[in-house]
């Protein structure tokens, strides 16, 4: 008992231990005396692995004290003064460490770029604008005009994505994700025009996505229709409704209804529920608060119904908006070394083809499928908290850290209310076999959320800019042939295509917009995507299985 005592004791103190040195560093970073500290203590939590490989010595050094703190605390017969100790001596180390590296670290010479500035009447050649192509130097090519964001980016509400368009055109980009009111702001940032030349004029396609565009807006195509929404909604509270009645009120006798198919319901609410969490993220069903990102009803479904973190997704999903199956930058299709999705991800620097790559690849034939249903979901759960909880840690504005703490409350509500209903039941196995089936039912949508993508061209960056963003749109994605009764199942994903094209478009619009973007593609021969779900599953394994013997 004594022994178990102990090691009770030793734990508690490492989890109070570490909240602490999370708390130190997230504080600390906010204060301007002691911001510096805090910028070491967080870099020592989240790049510990790559320390330990780099500086082995340093980091068992600097574990061995935190552990000799620990112990002291524990002699005193007290948890908390084992923490409190520890993390005051881990703490003390890491700056002695840091105190003995800067007097071994050789000199730099501060580099300190100039600022080239513009006005409105400047005029800049294509060369001169992509010399800004840098977080600190970062300037955008909006409908012909040039503005210096460099100041604005780290603050920009969408994230990083800006610098994806530093030094190059963004006109189609900014406009397929940004109110039209936005426009408003650009004035403050403009630094001049640039002298067109033959390689940057839009294409005649370009030039009518862009008239359509407009056309869409000018005749109201993205306001919402409530009651759409109101029915989508009315139908996920059903189904969420249902699951737990049977989880519930059904007796034990009916073992298999309980668990098993009360499960699928609560997957197929979730998918339902993810679905309109994509809309809203989308501003697809409210309109956005001026100078936020941050939609309430969006988190609400993402967060605290669907159980991942909002900001991640938006975050990564925009971007997979903006660099449609770029190899290795699109976040949402970078598998490597589980799947290759393209040889251009061969090409990427750095990129390393080692054993266990190809095994794995060798085989992505028969592992998708399985995988994206029976570990998609989980992954999503682990990758969402890191995330959160990354972005609570390391934030240095107010806006990420609510962002983050948004996220890790909305995940706690959802495992509150989710284990709660699975804690209902009196039986390991029908806990097992509930949690199962309503996780392996939703992970269907892992399959839904790239088929639509997966086995079409993929672009450097370079290419993109070549293809332009109508054409670049139209050869990565692909429609899903539905009808009346299963659009229901396929939740506006069965429209990727107008969907790329037009991210804001509210879902009951898009299939109204189809032949308007065919009619484009048809005048200009570029080829229109569209096939059945089980054909695209066909084709996609067809395709990997092309790559699988490539590699193997």
């Amino acid at each position: 008992a004594q022994g178990h005592q102990a090691v009770n004791s030793a734990a508690l103190s490492v989890i109070i231990n570490s909240l602490l040195w999370v708390m130190i560093g997230r504080f600390s970073v906010t204060t301007g005396i002691f911001r510096e500290l805090g910028t070491v203590i967080n870099k020592r939590a989240l790049e510990a692995s790559e320390n330990w490989t780099k500086y082995p010595a340093c980091s068992a050094g600097e574990c061995s004290a935190w552990l000799c703190g620990q112990y002291v605390g524990y002699c005193l017969d007290s948890t908390l003064a084992g923490a409190l100790l520890g993390t005051a001596v881990g703490v003390s180390a890491v700056l002695c460490s840091e105190a003995v590296h800067a007097l071994y670290r050789e000199p730099s010479a501060q580099k300190v770029k100039d600022k080239v500035t513009g006005s409105a009447q400047s005029r800049w050649t294509w060369e001169e604008v992509e010399r800004h192509s840098t977080a600190d130097d970062a300037w955008l090519v909006i409908d012909g005009r040039v503005y210096d964001v460099t100041d604005f980016a780290v603050s920009h509400p969408g994230g990083p994505i800006i610098y994806k368009f530093a030094g190059v055109d963004a006109s189609d980009q900014f406009a397929a994700f940004h109110r039209p009111r936005v426009y408003g702001r650009l004035p403050q940032f403009l630094v001049g025009e640039v002298i067109e030349d033959e390689g940057h004029l839009p294409s005649k396609a370009t030039a009518e996505y862009r008239a359509l565009r407009k056309r869409l807006w000018r005749d109201g195509w993205f306001k919402a229709d409530p009651n759409f929404y109101v029915g989508k909604a009315a139908v996920c509270v059903a189904l969420f409704t249902v699951a737990i009645g049977m989880a519930t009120s059904l007796p034990s006798a009916w073992s298999f209804s309980r668990t098993v198919l009360a499960g699928a319901v609560l997957g197929i609410a979730w998918q339902q529920i993810a679905f309109m969490a994509h809309d809203a993220d989308h501003y697809g069903i409210t309109t956005p608060r001026s100078g936020s990102s941050f939609d309430p009803l969006a988190w609400l479904l993402a967060s605290c119904f669907f159980g991942i973190s909002r900001c991640m997704w938006n975050e990564e999903h925009s971007l997979h908006h903006a660099i449609t199956l770029r190899p290795q930058e699109d976040p949402q299709f970078n598998y490597l070394p589980i799947w290759l999705i393209s040889k251009k991800e061969l090409d990427v620097p750095g990129t390393r083809v080692d054993f266990l790559t190809r095994c794995l690849v060798s085989v992505q034939h028969f592992t998708f499928l399985p995988v994206s249903v029976v570990i998609g979901r989980f992954n999503f759960y682990l990758i969402s908290f890191l995330s959160a909880l990354k972005r609570l840690v390391t934030a240095s504005r107010s806006r990420e850290a609510l962002g983050g703490f948004a996220d890790v409350t909305g995940m706690l509500l959802f495992w509150t209310w989710y284990v709660a209903l699975v804690s209902q039941f009196e039986t390991s196995r029908e806990r097992l076999c509930f949690v199962l089936a309503s996780n392996w039912t939703v992970g269907i949508l892992h399959i839904q959320l790239v088929l639509s993508h997966l086995a079409t061209e993929t672009f450097t960056a370079e290419e993109e800019r070549e293809q332009q963003f109508f054409t670049f749109q139209l050869k990565t994605s692909r429609n899903i042939d539905s009808d009346w009764y299963d659009h229901w199942f396929h939740g506006g994903l069965e429209f990727q295509i107008e969907h790329h094209l037009f991210p804001q478009l509210p879902r009951h619009n898009l299939e109204k917009v189809k032949p308007l973007v065919k009619e484009i593609c048809e005048r200009h021969g570029i080829e229109y995507q569209s096939t059945s779900f089980s054909n695209a599953v066909s084709v996609v394994l067809k395709d990997f299985r092309g790559s699988a013997m490539d590699i193997a």
